[in-house]
């Protein structure tokens, strides 16, 4: 899927806006706080329900607004993205956050319990190096990254993980009211048969992945041998159940279950090193750049989807070298591609002209360009 059509109302300082993109790039440029990232935070609530860079949403909501909105029209294109659109209207998809906290989310019409269809259907991918650095950022976010990977590419992941987290919440309580009457044992059987399902899809993900990462890496030149470890959350060598049992005093001291599937993690390495201890800024940078590419590349192999790539300052964040790579690298999957850039001059030079369109930002107002403007 790709966007043919982008309204927006009322996100941040986007009070109005209406653009058609291209379906492969889209350079977005503008001064710093013109609007460029509200733009591409539009994009990725719209899909996932959530924004990239705050959990408040309203934070997200121009100040004088109750609520903001977000439209699309979705359309298919053939699976190297030519330049056909296939027939008929497109897919509708309708967003609004309002303010006290509700979300109505529709789809050609009809109101959605979930993102999880929208999410499978189109998936974004949002490439953010100044605001989620993999190597240093919290395991979490790493959690974040792999589960976005395995929901799209296993089917079952999104009910284990939501059996998981309804297990969790009425564990949790029950920690926490030091309810010792049996109950949570019965939440331990569901939550035990979850975690190890789950457990497994994040594993041959990771098995797989490895790969990708290896070659990915390869185009951005990089020697060092970096590799990636899954941890699932606790002691690999002990079954889950026999956690929770050893734990349970601590958990009730604690009120919350310690060890588990939700503080699994992937364990970045060069060679035998914490990436953490011993990479430079630039390669982590790097690094966390070809991860995000190599799982959208995965993505495409394995289930013939094509991601709304999402890239947030390219030219700031990596030298000239790499952002040539970038481009390249994204050109070949033929994604859709958003990116944001202070000049576009510093990356047209990277990209067709016949397969991107130029958009300036200025005071939350965006416009199409025929060229960059010149500060």
């Amino acid at each position: 899927m790709y966007i043919k059509r982008l309204e927006i109302l009322d996100v941040r300082n986007l009070q109005s806006i209406k653009i058609d993109p291209s379906k492969r790039f889209n350079l977005v440029e503008g001064l710093n706080g013109s609007g460029k990232t509200s733009l591409l935070e539009a994009i990725h609530l719209l899909s996932l329900g959530r924004s990239f860079r705050t959990p408040k949403i309203r934070n997200v909501i121009s100040n004088q607004a109750s609520k903001c909105t977000i439209f699309s029209v979705l359309c298919n294109t053939q699976n190297d993205l030519g330049d056909r659109c296939d027939e008929g209207p497109g897919l509708r998809v309708g967003l609004e956050k309002i303010r006290d906290g509700k979300t109505i989310l529709r789809i050609n019409g009809e109101s959605q319990k979930s993102f999880a269809n929208l999410a499978n259907i189109a998936p974004v991918q949002v490439i953010a190096p100044e605001l989620d650095n993999l190597i240093d950022c919290t395991p979490e976010g790493r959690r974040q990254m792999l589960d976005w990977g395995v929901f799209h590419v296993e089917h079952s992941f999104h009910v284990l993980w939501k059996i998981i987290q309804k297990a969790l919440r009425q564990r949790n309580a029950l920690l926490r009211a030091k309810v010792r009457d049996g109950t949570i044992h019965a939440w331990d059987i569901e939550l035990i048969k979850a975690a190890e399902g789950l457990t497994q899809l994040r594993q041959q993900y990771t098995n797989d992945f490895c790969r990708y990462i290896d070659e990915m890496l390869i185009y951005f030149k990089f020697t060092d041998n970096v590799s990636l470890t899954f941890y699932q959350g606790w002691k690999a060598d002990e079954s889950f159940g026999d956690i929770l049992n050893s734990n349970m005093d601590n958990d009730y001291e604690r009120g919350f279950t310690a060890q588990g599937p939700h503080r699994a993690d992937l364990r970045i390495r060069i060679d035998k090193y914490s990436a953490k201890d011993v990479c430079s800024r630039g390669q982590k940078k790097i690094i966390s750049a070809a991860i995000k590419l190599a799982q959208i590349q995965m993505l495409k192999d394995k289930c013939g989807k094509n991601s709304v790539v999402l890239f947030d300052d390219l030219p700031s964040e990596l030298d000239i070298d790499n952002r040539r790579i970038v481009c390249k690298v994204l050109d070949k999957m033929k994604s859709q591609v958003f990116i944001t850039c202070v000049k576009a001059s510093d990356l047209e030079e990277y990209i067709p002209d016949d397969i991107a369109k130029l958009f300036h930002v200025k005071h939350g107002t965006i416009k199409e360009m025929k060229k960059s403007v010149v500060y």
